[in-house]
């Protein structure tokens, strides 16, 4: 669930005197029954509603485009066709403009229990949260991740570290969700949709998640009129990415609609067409006025798996409800979705009243045997009330054929025990809390027939009713076949990620095609701004342990963000996937605490903090006994050339002066090849910035600490698995002095007529013209190119005048 902050198109002074962004683009379109800039929350709001009728009736036609038609009313599983293009379109005239308040994250219900035949029976409701006090640590039966600084391995480094999307002043949370294609990668959050490249390069600008699933219609009662809690998946299997949302939460278009969302793109390339289809959320007869909250989504072979929790319009849970949907159907279009033929629907599954089922994405699996997976969590028994298991029940068939086994009960696995109440998380100059939220399973991935899966948990064990305590990561590797009557099987292993300092919340999981695992999540203290973290369990690693967890991401300001609501909201969600170009690298995108909006005055100011999504690969790593299976590159004046023979080692590049006659400047390390952009070039940083460096053919030192007349030492620099292990491979750049600077032809003399017009030649691009490397000798925009001012640099060193290469 999110929460979303009124914005105006109108009032700049005031709206950036509270640290708004302006949205781009002039609208007609104001609050006709609010103040500008109020934040709104609970069910006494005025909505906004209609003013997508005027986009469809209107827009397209306003600047000559193709009018859409105007789609009044929707059917169940209505199919519609959009592409970025037209998602563009509906921004461009309403982002901003349209009100949409979701009101705060549901509670957990009271926890479920069973006793000792695995019958269910009542049990005391769940502790509020909040309580200050922390309960003593006892019987936490599952090992517990060392602290850092113990003599354990390190986490991989970083082979790929970039942002995502950053906090445009509108919604808590962001519900931090992305996945990885072949070539892209997706960000698909409360605050909209957007597309990168795998080096970080934005390709496609955010548009509002409004946008995204405007195709079905944004009006109110229309499916897209108030989209939240998005999902997104790149499907191996089909090539494809799939994407789920839920619509209108607690009726709050005044509509008695809701809408369970569902897209798939048409190719591989996201920023294509895609299918959308609407299904109403609500639509058994007891059920009419019902919502759907907490989107969670797997994928296999055969079928999109959507899970929900469903609430009464008072807050209360209901009970879960299972969407099964055939992929062939959602692939084909053109028709709508229609249960029975496409789709099955699961009210209460089991019959248990279990609350937040977790799907699973499925690898490796074919389609005529493939099967998956729901986990049901707040299990406990009712004799003692300390112990803990999940209920685990398979899937198996397709679309409106599929089966969900109930099994009678005989489907308990016992796991560690551990605290379901959970403390907010501190952070630095700030008194107010993260919130933890509740333990609620994440995604789940099953690997060779074993579910791997992740969630945040209090520390510590005892009954429901006890205090919250310390959150930390917990994970597990399920066998389902072990499930059986209560007490059930038990995991193949388990573990948990602590410190003694952090508190580690909403982390995601994914494993690769050697077993290995790796966990995403968020991490603050009393002393530390909410920042990016993330470990893994690598091949020989002991079981239930992870690495010592490293930070993707530094917080950089407290956060403090309500929009007038009670909870200062992060979360609800992460991602972390696999690269399916190797089944072996992982992606991991996480939420750390940004810079505050203009007026926060780097304080722990109400509504002045920013949220931030980051992106980091990495690989478990390879043996340190060779750490570059070849000398990893070649240097010519400023241009570094990447040699690819060490694909998949991570590496920084440093740069140290060795001597210079050109300027007066100090001996020694000038700085280390920070991330290349499209056009390879690169500046300097302070600190080491470690990648795998083959994705860039080659790397341009766009930096003006590079003089000529000077001698350079570049050292590439290995990080291995192993504490305190590295590599290195370093060569000597020597750069001629400025008068010789323009000699593109021969070594060893100043540059001639023959040099300017070899120069001139590469600046046409005749074949047979020197390499970009000799004759781009001037930096400017982009590099990697030859231009004009090489010319005119030639020509300078050719008449004997000096070359613009200023000191620092």
């Amino acid at each position: 669930m999110q929460t979303v902050r009124t914005v105006s198109t109108h009032n700049s002074a005031s709206s950036h005197a509270f640290g708004i962004d302006e949205p781009g683009g002039e609208s007609a379109h104001t609050s006709i029954c609010l103040p500008r800039l109020k934040w709104l929350s609970g069910p006494t709001a005025c909505w906004l509603i209609g003013l997508s009728v005027a986009y469809f009736g209107f827009a397209r036609n306003a600047v000559g485009a193709e009018p859409t038609p105007s789609r009044t009313e929707t059917v169940d599983g209505v199919l519609a066709t959009g592409t970025v293009e037209d998602m563009r379109f509906y921004d461009a005239f309403f982002r901003g403009a349209v009100v949409q308040v979701v009101p705060p994250k549901m509670p957990a219900p009271t926890s479920q229990a069973i006793d000792e035949q695995g019958r269910v029976v009542a049990s005391a409701a769940m502790a509020a949260p909040g309580v200050p006090a922390r309960p003593t640590e006892t019987g936490n039966d599952g090992p517990v991740q060392a602290a850092p600084g113990f003599p354990q391995p390190l986490a991989p480094p970083l082979q790929s570290t970039f942002g995502a999307v950053l906090d445009d002043d509108t919604n808590i949370p962001p519900d931090t969700v992305g996945a990885v294609g072949p070539n892209h990668l997706v960000v698909l959050i409360n605050t909209g949709f957007t597309v990168q490249n795998r080096l970080g390069v934005v390709v496609s600008p955010q548009v509002s998640l409004s946008a995204f699933w405007s195709a079905l219609g944004t009006a109110a009662g229309q499916p897209a009129s108030v989209p939240f809690d998005p999902r997104v998946f790149y499907d191996q299997y089909a090539g494809r990415w799939v994407a789920a949302s839920l619509g209108n939460p607690q009726q709050r278009d005044g509509t008695n609609n809701a809408w369970l969302l569902v897209a798939i793109s048409q190719t591989n390339d996201p920023t294509g067409t895609w299918n959308f289809y609407a299904i109403h959320a609500n639509n058994a007869p007891t059920h009419t006025t019902d919502w759907a909250d907490f989107t969670e989504m797997g994928v296999d072979p055969n079928n999109v798996i959507v899970t929900v929790n469903m609430f009464n319009t008072v807050g209360n849970f209901v009970h879960a409800d299972v969407w099964i949907i055939n992929k062939a159907s959602m692939i084909a279009g053109p028709g709508p979705l229609v249960q029975g033929t496409d789709y099955a629907l699961i009210h209460n599954p089991c019959g248990t009243g279990g609350f937040s089922y977790a799907p699973v994405l499925t690898f490796g699996q074919t389609p005529g045997t493939a099967a998956s997976y729901l986990v049901n969590p707040f299990w406990i028994d009712n004799a003692t009330q300390t112990r803990r298991f999940f209920r685990v029940n398979k899937i198996t068939g397709t679309g409106a054929s599929a089966v969900l086994a109930c099994n009678g009960g005989n489907d308990f696995i016992e796991v560690a025990k551990y605290n379901f109440n959970m403390l907010d998380a501190p952070q630095s100059s700030c008194a107010t809390g993260i919130a933890s939220n509740d333990s609620r399973l994440s995604i789940g991935t099953l690997r060779n027939g074993h579910i791997f899966i992740t969630h945040a948990v209090g520390s510590g064990a005892g009954t429901p009713a006890i205090p919250p305590s310390k959150p930390e990561v917990a994970w597990y590797e399920i066998n389902p076949a072990t499930a059986g009557a209560f007490p059930g099987g038990a995991p193949v292993q388990q573990g948990r990620v602590s410190d003694p300092n952090l508190y580690y919340i909403f982390p995601s999981i994914a494993v690769n095609a050697n077993g290995e695992v790796a966990l995403g999540f968020s991490g603050s203290s009393s002393s530390t701004f909410a920042g990016a973290y993330y470990t893994a369990h690598c091949a020989g690693g002991a079981a239930g342990t992870m690495q010592t967890v490293a930070q993707l991401k530094a917080g950089v300001g407290p956060y403090l963000k309500t929009f007038g609501g009670t909870e200062n909201r992060w979360g609800d969600y992460s991602a972390t996937a696999i690269d399916p170009l190797d089944d072996s690298s992982f992606w991991t995108l996480q939420e750390y605490a940004a810079v505050q909006f203009s007026g926060g005055g780097g304080t722990c100011t109400l509504d002045f903090g920013r949220w931030g999504t980051w992106w980091g690969s990495f690989t478990c790593c390879p043996s340190a006994a060779a750490p570059f299976p070849q000398a990893p590159f070649v240097v010519k004046n400023r241009y570094i050339s990447i040699v690819p023979g060490n694909a998949g080692l991570s590496a920084a590049i440093r740069v140290k002066l060795v001597s210079s006659n050109t300027c007066p400047i100090s001996v020694g390390d000038i700085g280390w090849v920070g991330l290349p952009n499209a056009n390879g070039d690169a500046l300097l940083e302070p600190a080491p910035f470690y990648m795998d460096w083959s994705a860039f053919p080659v790397v341009h030192i766009g930096d003006d600490m590079i003089f000529p007349d000077s001698i350079y030492e570049i050292q590439m620099i290995a990080q291995t698995c192993d504490v305190g292990s590295e590599g290195n491979f370093s060569v000597s750049l020597s750069l001629p002095t400025m008068s010789f600077w323009g000699n593109v032809v021969g070594s060893d003399e100043p540059p001639n007529i023959t040099d300017v017009a070899r120069t001139v030649d590469n600046f046409k691009l005749v074949p047979g013209a020197p390499t970009t490397e000799e004759c781009d000798l001037v930096p400017g925009v982009p590099d990697r190119t030859v231009n004009i001012s090489d010319v005119a640099a030639t020509v300078d060193g050719f008449k004997g005048l000096p070359f613009p290469f200023p000191c620092p």
